[in-house]
């Protein structure tokens, strides 16, 4: 069910990878910002945006993004440009709020964007506001992410999802026991994304994941999609042909 405000209850377990976007910060007369990619209705600015008026900033600011989290993809890459658009305006500026200040306006922002502000592996709950961090050993792990040449709906995919009554505690446990003791099979055994169903099968990533299963490899769902990942060094070599346009990255988590 949804909750008063519109949005899904949410229990998700977030982790931080080595694949990030970059925003430098720079003293301009006016507000100036510039970003590699051309992004419609960009999260920085709605960001720059509130911390001016909250803290009443008169004075100006350059800042260049340059992204490397593909676009629609996610992998939260919009939430953390706006989380890491608050920690820097708020060192620039020498405001020294401390984070659970700038989390008020992260949750204007965006669900996920108090997650990104604090950069640690977390349960998130609520509408993935509520931010509650975790103990993970788990570092170093290699992932393979499969990025397909096309977005999907976050929204569409939220309106379509029905609870199947099913209790994940258990799971949810043994993934944060996992994370805990640093082991591996635990956590991929009892991995699970309840949006993965539909975002796979209602979509043109079926045939994609139904391949990557055919070469050995077992694919997991980063939030509502698109973006696959797979444990370990995957050679997808031979998917390049069906897919010209299919991005793999290879990364790790920190």
């Amino acid at each position: 069910p949804t909750r008063e405000d519109g949005f899904h209850p949410v229990n998700t377990i977030m982790v931080p990878i080595d694949l990030y976007d970059e925003l430098s910060f720079f003293e301009s007369k006016d507000v100036m910002y510039r970003s590699n990619v051309e992004i419609d209705d960009d999260i920085v600015l709605k960001a720059l945006k509130l911390f001016y008026e909250k803290y009443q900033i008169k004075d100006g600011v350059g800042i260049i993004l340059e992204k490397h989290i593909p676009l629609a993809s996610g992998m939260a890459g919009g939430s953390s440009d706006a989380a890491a658009t608050l920690r820097g305006l708020n060192r620039f500026f020498n405001i020294n709020a401390p984070l659970s200040e700038l989390e008020e306006l992260c949750n204007k922002l965006g669900s996920d964007v108090s997650y990104c502000l604090y950069q640690t592996p977390s349960i998130c709950s609520g509408r993935g506001e509520i931010v509650k961090p975790i103990e993970s050993n788990m570092h170093d792990i290699e992932l393979t992410l499969v990025e397909p040449d096309f977005g999907i709906s976050t929204k569409a995919i939220y309106n379509a999802y029905t609870y199947d009554g099913i209790n994940r505690e258990e799971a949810t446990n043994k993934v944060l026991e996992a994370l805990k003791n640093n082991d591996l099979d635990m956590l991929k055994n009892n991995i699970f994304n309840d949006l993965g169903k539909l975002s796979i099968y209602m979509t043109p990533l079926r045939d994609m994941y139904d391949d990557i299963l055919s070469l050995g490899y077992m694919p997991f769902l980063s939030g509502s999609g698109p973006t696959l990942y797979i444990f370990g060094k995957a050679d997808l070599g031979d998917l390049k042909e069906k897919y010209p346009n299919l991005n793999t990255l290879n990364i790790k988590l920190v």
